[in-house]
């Protein structure tokens, strides 16, 4: 690290090192370096303790109030080892807790853990040991030591070792040289560079010449003594004064060099040889000088006594480091790299506008340029454009009728929910059923997270009415989700940050109340000096926050979620390493308003001993850690979509309890720890959660789709709660550390997820769906004559996966023994196979629903899936048939087609005892959500509401809800 002295002692040539691992078994390192651009290394130092490290999430700002404390600004930082706690204010000022926080060396008093695993830091005294130059540079990825003595290492240089570049390599104890990355860093020497003065100013005589002059301080030395002037802290005292011709501070009329004291006569003659006026104020500014280094730090001010600048240095940039060495051969399949441990550097700037059509150059290769500016664009129109194409311009399309509303059901002042059938019935029992939505886009104006994200009511049965219109929640009328104040007020999003603003979205499309569905996931865009994030909102019920962030560089577009609630999968673009990878995201679940570590209660019937990471739960997520990233294939570098299934129904968890209502097992076998065994083979409950599964990626772009098995993680995971009292009491350590369970797949490569097959398509793939399971009565890859109890069929009917081109067919693939279900198999990649295909969806399409009921659709989950075609203004359902255990066909049907819509997706309500039959769209270019019906609405009990056939043969419109952004993604779930 190039900063000022942390100690007097270390008043040398040299510069400091630190540290550390991503688990608690690392045990040191030695630090090599090469003088012959990497022909050679030999070691020069060794860290024998992990440093306390991490990497700062936020922009720390400047601080102009000089020497007191600063309570403004904070510090958000994201800890690769160690842990910070907070001190008593004689200590803080006292410097017992000192950081480096880029190149601002600070000491600081207070340290807040956060739910997301970051500390904010605040209780700042800046600039400390000369570093008030590095106060105006930060930027959020910067690096954050705690500067502790013990665990740092002084690199022992010499005078001529100053400026020199090098190649340097930290290998761990143990690790190979050759395997080790090298970096370039350069010894500034800045250690031995004289501190900016302070206080410059001047004065002028009655003929207009001026004396300038400043308070020098000393790096060395320098506790205030009564009666003891300061000393110099050099061999000899030296200054150079430059002059400037105005207030910008940039052009340099005159230096004053070997000045013995800092101060300097500057005649009223020279100022006008200068172009300037005698006796009006002077811009100059100080250097002091070193015997040994020469300029120390640049200090700026003027006559009129202005607010004193130290400048940061000007230093050239260093030389790109070498490439590594190749790996050696792996395996098949080989395992993917891990996660880095610090933070990648920053990519290079953003080109200015993102372009429109492609990322690919003739030949089909990702252009370089292009994929870094789409990535930093992928939520602006442009964007938009290359995800969904361009905007819908058909004519001639009938405008469905509107049905008039029937009435209000009224809450309270002002809340009133309007339905279309009805009239209200207060006598009855209630039949209450509300479906909640999440939708993101891009604002219409300006750039804040409060414009660009909504939840709303997409359909609901109250007192005997149906409400079709999408609206606002009658609870509150809000259309902001709360969970977005929330995550602004603990620093995870800031209003008006572009950055910040969400991207992609996903919530589950298992059956309603599965624990996917409970809450949608949505990540940030993310820049080139802040990373992109995943946070959740949920329904009224479920509202429990959670976040994540990923890596500078990493764009996030596309999320998947395995039907229990364990793992979301993030597709994104490494635009640092210019490569695909999937973010591995483990998943934790606890009860409505319970805390991270707190005490639980029954919130509709899921684990009440703890918390439980990677392991099927209700889904109301508290909990959120990056464990891994994927590596995708070369010519998969820009991932479009994704999705994911286990192969498990979700009410595979339903277990009677002693009375026969209806519960889950995990409600009914917690602790866990004293119900092992009923969840191991031969166990009571042994089929009741996932055994592995696939997710499955496309790029647009490079017409590729990759298949990884989900298996090994399901199987490590599992083995972890499961395998042993031991391993089941290492889950119970649960954070964020790397220590801590769930632990990063870097340590467990056995447990890394594995891309199996890649195949590269024809044309360019827009969506990916998979299907659940066959059914809920199925047992791995059969299913039954008839259920609940018929005998299973001979032949194995596999879950499927369903990959559409933007042009219109659907290409149906097989995933075999991968989607393993309640069982574990033992699959291959031949098990993945195109089974059929199915033409004339469409000519633009951009998004596949999963089916949640449709007349004459038996199984919605698997025997059918939802389409958007943008162009023809357009829904449409492919319902499947199965003319044989290997091929698969189907027949197109349109829902709805109306003149109104710009679709770029639509999704189904869910079917939650009232069928529905209803869509919901997201219009682009209208800022509005659309919601459609296309059959009768059937009421519990199979009484279709009267007057309930739509009325036309086309479907009916039943409104819209406006927004503050045009929609790019929405998706709804029935309310636990």
């Amino acid at each position: 690290m190039n900063i000022n002295m942390l100690r007097d002692v270390d008043d040398d040539a040299g510069f400091y090192g630190a540290a550390c691992g991503r688990t608690d078994a690392w045990r040191g390192a030695v630090l090599n370096v090469s003088a012959d651009s990497g022909a050679s290394y030999a070691a020069i130092g060794s860290f024998r303790f992990a440093s306390t490290m991490g990497t700062v999430t936020n922009t720390l700002g400047n601080f102009f109030s000089g020497n007191i404390p600063d309570e403004i600004n904070r510090v958000v930082v994201r800890l690769t080892h160690g842990a910070l706690s907070s001190v008593g204010f004689t200590a803080f000022v006292n410097g017992a807790q000192a950081a480096v926080v880029g190149d601002e060396i600070l000491y600081f008093r207070t340290a807040t853990l956060n739910l997301d695993g970051t500390y904010t830091v605040t209780g700042l005294l800046r600039g400390r040991r000369g570093s008030e130059y590095a106060m105006g540079t930060h930027a959020a990825g910067e690096r954050f030591v705690l500067a502790e003595a013990s665990k740092m290492i002084r690199v022992a240089q010499t005078v001529g070792d100053i400026g020199m570049t090098r190649l340097y390599k930290g290998v761990t104890s143990g690790g190979s040289l050759a395997a080790t990355q090298a970096k370039w860093f350069r010894n500034e020497g800045a250690g031995l560079k004289p501190y900016g003065s302070v206080l410059l100013g001047g004065g002028f005589d009655a003929d207009g010449n001026a004396t300038l002059r400043c308070v020098p301080r000393t790096r060395t030395a320098g506790v205030w003594r009564d009666s003891v002037d300061v000393p110099v802290g050099e061999p000899s005292e030296s200054y150079e004064f430059l002059i400037y011709a105005d207030d910008t501070y940039e052009t340099v009329v005159r230096t004053i060099s070997g000045l013995t004291s800092p101060t300097t006569p500057y005649s009223a003659a020279d100022q006008t040889a200068d172009g300037l006026t005698p006796g009006e104020t002077v811009y100059f500014g100080v250097y002091k000088r070193s015997p040994t280094v020469g300029r120390g730090y640049l200090s700026q001010g003027s006559t009129a006594g202005d607010a004193v600048v130290i400048v940061p240095p000007d230093l050239a940039p260093l030389p790109a480091p070498p490439p590594p060495p190749a790996p050696a051969p792996a395996p098949s399949p080989a395992p993917s790299p891990a996660p880095s441990p610090s933070p990648a550097p920053a990519p290079a700037p953003v080109p200015a506008g993102p372009p429109g059509a492609d990322i690919v150059d003739g030949s089909g290769a990702v252009d370089p340029a292009l994929y870094l500016s789409m990535a930093y664009g992928y939520g602006s129109a442009a964007g938009v454009t290359y995800r969904y194409g361009s905007p819908a311009t058909v004519a001639g399309l009938p405008t469905l009728p509107l049905r008039a509303d029937a009435g209000a059901i009224n809450h309270g002042a002002g809340n009133d929910a309007i339905f279309a059938f009805g009239p209200e019935n207060n006598t009855d029992s209630n039949l209450y059923v509300s479906i909640h939505a999440t939708a993101i886009g891009t604002p219409n104006s300006g750039t804040s997270i409060a414009d660009a994200v909504a939840w709303f009511q997409a359909a609901a049965v109250d007192r005997e009415t149906w409400m079709q219109k999408p609206q606002l929640l009658w609870q509150d009328r809000v259309l902001l989700p709360p969970d977005i104040d929330y995550y602004e007020a603990n620093n995870v999003v800031e209003w008006d940050l572009a950055a910040d603003l969400p991207i992609v979205e996903y919530r589950g499309e298992n059956a309603a109340d599965s624990p996917s569905t409970r809450l949608s996931l949505f990540c940030t865009q993310g820049s080139p000096t802040r990373p992109a994030k995943m946070m959740c909102t949920g329904t009224y019920t479920a509202q429990n926050e959670a976040s994540c962030e990923f890596a500078i560089g990493k764009i996030p577009t596309g999320i998947a979620v395995t039907g229990g609630g364990e793992f979301a999968f993030v597709s994104m673009w490494d635009v640092v390493n210019n490569k695909g990878q999937v973010a591995v995201v483990s998943l934790g679940s606890t009860s409505q308003g319970s805390t991270l570590f707190g005490s639980r209660y029954d919130w509709w019937h899921g684990w009440m001993d703890n918390m439980k990471p990677g392991f099927i739960d209700q889904g109301n997520y508290i909990f959120m850690k990056v464990i891994h990233y994927i590596d995708l294939p070369s010519n998969c570098k820009a991932p479009t979509t994704i999705c994911a299934t286990t192969g498990v129904h979700p009410f595979a968890a339903l277990k009677y309890d002693g009375g026969g209502d209806i519960s889950s097992f995990e409600y009914l076998d917690s602790p866990m720890a004293s119900n092992r065994a009923a969840m191991l083979p031969g166990g009571a409950d042994y089929e009741r959660y996932a055994k592995g599964g696939v997710a499955v990626v496309a790029s647009k772009s490079e017409k590729t789709v990759c298949f990884i098995d989900l298996g090994p993680l399901f199987a490590y995971t599992n083995d972890m709660y499961l395998g042993s009292a031991a391993k089941n009491l290492e889950t119970q350590s649960m954070g964020y550390a790397s220590n801590q369970w769930p632990y990063l797949l870097a340590d467990h490569i056995q447990a890394i997820p594995p891309v199996i097959k890649t195949i590269t398509l024809t044309k360019r793939p827009a969506a990916v769906l998979t299907t659940a399971t066959f059914n809920y009565w199925s047992k791995d890859d059969q299913t039954r004559e008839y259920e609940p109890d018929g005998p299973f069929q001979a032949t194995p009917h596999y879950p499927r996966a369903w990959v559409a081109t933007e042009d219109g067919d659907l290409y149906i693939y097989s995933l075999g023994r991968y989607a393993a279900g309640v069982k574990p198999t033992t699959p291959s990649p031949s098990d993945i196979a195109q089974v059929g295909t199915v033409t004339g969806l469409g000519t633009q399409i951009t998004h596949l629903a999963g089916c949640k009921g449709a007349p004459g659709v038996d199984d919605p989950l698997n025997e059918a899936v939802v389409f958007t075609d943008r162009a023809n203004r357009k829904i449409g359902l492919v319902k499947f048939t199965t003319p044989s255990s290997v091929t698969t066909t189907g027949t197109v049907q349109t829902l709805i087609q109306d003149s109104r819509i710009d679709p770029v997706m639509a999704i189904m309500t869910d079917n939650y005892s009232t069928e529905m039959n209803t869509l919901v769209v997201a219009d682009y270019s209208g800022s509005v959500i659309r919601n459609y019906r296309f059959g009768q609405v059937v009421y519990a009990g199979s009484t279709p509401w009267s007057p309930a056939s739509t009325l036309t043969a086309g479907g009916e419109y039943c409104g819209a809800l406006s927004l503050p952004f045009k929609p790019i993604s929405v998706h709804c779930s029935n309310v636990p």
